[in-house]
């Protein structure tokens, strides 16, 4: 799995799954061997509005520096600010198909999509489920009509612009049919986004990625970082009957 990856070696996920919120953020501020760190999320979940019918289809929110760790070929869209600010999506090449496919919205768009931020050496790819319903060809117009489009979440129907449409290979571990930007996050609730970045140490539903910098030993790195938790919060855990380590 994830060998599309050029960083691969470099990359490392704390605790083994979901972690808390303030590690990540200690880490990349106080480790000079970590180049970035990353965060996922899978809620709260909404559902996708488009032309008038609901999709509740898998979204992660995703950190502005999602792409600089992993290497999804990119159809359309740039992908170095696509999840900069709060609002952005990014949709995998079978989303955009879903829902900007031949049939699905008006006129034809512009046949050849433009990407910015494509991996060297992999070029434009379509996973199976997109090719399936019109080849390479029907999934490069669709992207070219998803980028730039606003589609409406949730119940609250608040706008969130598509800056990107990817390829998510089959041999990735990290599957979503959409990304949100991790910013929407403190937009939608800053003052709970703040909670939990600052105490939220065993809020444990967040996935983290460190990207290691060339070199760096990360047996050693991980030793280093492991009793992290009651370095910073040792406290609180203890009042909570926790012994958490990463």
């Amino acid at each position: 799995f994830d060998r599309f990856n050029s960083r691969i070696d470099r990359i490392y996920r704390l605790g083994g799954s979901s972690v808390g919120w303030p590690y990540g953020r200690i880490i990349a501020a106080s480790y000079p061997q970590v180049e970035k760190v990353v965060y996922l999320r899978t809620s709260p979940s909404y559902s996708i509005e488009h032309r008038g019918q609901h999709f509740f289809d898998r979204i992660l929110y995703a950190d502005a520096g999602f792409f600089d760790l992993f290497d999804f070929p990119v159809i359309a869209g740039d992908v170095r600010t696509a999840l900069a600010d709060p609002y952005m999506l990014v949709l995998s090449d079978a989303e955009a198909v879903k829902l900007f496919g031949a049939g699905t919205v008006e006129g034809t768009g512009d046949a050849a999509a433009t990407s910015t931020g494509t991996t060297p050496g992999v070029g434009r790819q379509t996973g199976a489920g997109a090719a399936g319903r019109g080849g390479a060809a029907a999934v490069t117009v669709a992207a070219a009509q998803a980028v730039g489009q606003t589609l409406r979440l949730g119940d609250d129907r608040f706008p969130c612009k598509v800056a990107a449409v990817v390829h998510v290979p089959d041999q990735s571990h990290i599957r979503f049919d959409a990304l949100l930007s991790f910013a929407t996050l403190r937009s939608v609730n800053p003052a709970w986004h703040d909670r939990e970045m600052s105490t939220g140490w065993l809020d444990l539903n967040v996935v983290t990625y460190v990207l290691l910098r060339p070199g760096t030993d990360a047996a050693a790195f991980a030793a280093s970082i492991r009793n992290l938790p009651q370095e910073r919060a040792g406290d609180v855990l203890k009042q909570l009957g926790s012994p958490y380590t990463l």
